[in-house]
């Protein structure tokens, strides 16, 4: 379940290279929450942010210090409007 509005989501951040960052979150809800609040929020020299199942990957200079603050963020339950659907057809021939 969601940690619910204004809450701190449980997550791990694991080292990805030198300059990169996975960061699992337990509910897969959480995940658009805090793609939302790092778009906002981030640091500078943030090149990507990219969100996955229940992960966020977050590449760029200053991540190690990010993996500090990110437990003690608190998540809004408002998402980015601009968001975007985006269904990517496969097929699996073999």
């Amino acid at each position: 379940m969601s940690t619910g509005p204004g809450s701190q989501p449980r997550l791990r951040c694991l080292p990805m290279g030198r300059e990169g960052l996975l960061v699992e979150l337990a509910d897969a809800a959480d995940v658009p929450r805090l793609y939302t609040e790092l778009q906002h929020r981030a640091p500078d020299g943030i090149v990507d942010i990219v969100p996955a199942a229940r992960t966020v990957l977050v590449t760029g200079p200053g991540v190690r210090a990010l993996a500090d603050e990110l437990p003690h963020w608190r998540l809004s339950e408002e998402l980015d409007a601009q968001a975007e659907y985006v269904e990517l057809p496969v097929v699996y021939d073999g």
